[in-house]
């Protein structure tokens, strides 16, 4: 991440750009893009084969989550599942 900082950052050192984004040739925009993916999914963020590595070392499913909230349980199996509890 410092190297591709770094390598990001030389336009607007040498004052070619007032932001990196404005670069044509800056890959920017998608590493920023991919960056926000790997914090809003949870998702380690790096090479195909680092991040399955990285995901079975630290136990993370790597599987995509069904969208939006989970569906609620019938109201039968909400009962039944509070009878069987010991008090």
């Amino acid at each position: 991440m410092v190297v591709l900082r770094s390598i990001e950052a030389n336009p607007l050192q040498a004052r070619m750009v007032a932001d990196p984004a404005e670069y044509r040739w800056s890959s920017f925009q998608t590493e920023l893009t991919a960056v926000r993916r790997s914090l809003t999914s949870g998702r380690p963020f790096g090479s195909a084969m680092w991040v399955e590595g990285m995901a079975e070392r630290l136990g993370i499913n790597l599987d995509p989550r069904p969208r939006g909230r989970p569906q609620k349980k019938n109201r039968t199996e909400t009962m039944n599942l509070s009878a069987s509890r010991p008090e």
